[in-house]
């Protein structure tokens, strides 16, 4: 009996993460599941975090070029007037 690897959801059944019958079959879901994680990595190192952030302040990051990563410990001209007034 073959052991596949799996995720269990929520009733409870076991889902298998590729439940190829035939080679070809197996390769298309690997194919599939390696452009996934290309997918995944190039969202976590190009896509900036926005949260937080009005559309003047992204439009000030864009134009400087801030890079994707720096933009969540960068401060905008907007917020540097903000806090000298407080």
């Amino acid at each position: 009996m073959k052991k596949l690897n799996g995720v269990v959801d929520s009733s409870g059944a076991v889902r298998t993460l590729c439940a190829a019958q035939s080679p070809t079959e197996l390769e298309s879901c690997c194919h599939t599941q390696i452009f996934a994680v290309a997918s995944l990595v190039y969202l976590w190192l190009y896509l900036p975090d926005t949260a937080g952030r009005w559309y003047e302040d992204l439009d000030e990051l864009f134009m400087q070029r801030i890079s994707a990563r720096a933009f969540k410990n960068y401060r905008t001209d907007v917020e540097k007037k903000e806090r000298k007034q407080q």
